[in-house]
């Protein structure tokens, strides 16, 4: 743990390997859990391939599982985002755009680009929808979920709440190039 704290560059190159981009911070720390190392990154700026202004994020964690081999669904290494504001928004179209992602715009590309890592956990998120076409806009105070990529498929699951105090409405969805299947579950609806 002291030689990867002290050896930050090592750790932009994995991540920048990994994302298939630049990958930057301004500050490197870990700690130790009962299934390995949690380090966090804290000012994480993930660079535009294009050379535009790059996707920041406040505070992010790379968690290593030693014991991921022992359950199932579960990555050996998960990037985790705390507190990200996310806009999505329905085009005139139909198709969906991330409006905001973190700090500043965001993109699907952006996106993706997170996503593809072999784990992902997000914490704390606020998420707004709009669907002007439907006349939908609506918050979840709330968002935490996981992603994790395996055999061709994405796999999402979380929970949300559209206010702290009411009872959080669950989901899980797998997606696979040719489809998708999402389950929704709550109490007291």
């Amino acid at each position: 743990l002291p030689w990867i704290v002290d050896h930050p560059q090592r750790v932009r190159d994995f991540l920048s390997e990994r994302v298939g981009r630049p990958v930057d911070f301004q500050g490197l720390h870990g700690q130790w859990t009962p299934s390995g190392p949690v380090f966090t990154l804290d000012g994480l700026a993930i660079g535009d391939p294009g050379h535009g202004e790059p996707f920041r994020i406040a505070s992010a964690e790379l968690a290593i599982d030693f014991y991921a081999w022992l359950r199932r669904g579960v990555s050996f290494s998960e990037f985790r985002l705390v507190g990200l504001a996310i806009d999505a928004e329905r085009q005139a179209d139909g198709r969906w755009r991330i409006a905001r992602l973190g700090p500043s715009e965001g993109s699907l590309e952006d996106l993706e680009a997170v996503l593809d890592l072999t784990g992902i956990g997000i914490r704390g998120a606020s998420v707004r929808v709009r669907d002007s076409s439907r006349g939908l806009d609506f918050g979840l105070a709330r968002v935490d979920l996981r992603v994790s990529n395996d055999f061709g498929r994405r796999r999402v699951g979380g929970v949300a709440w559209i206010d702290p105090d009411d009872e959080p409405l669950r989901f899980v969805c797998a997606a696979a190039r040719a489809g998708q299947d999402c389950w929704l579950g709550a109490r007291g609806i």
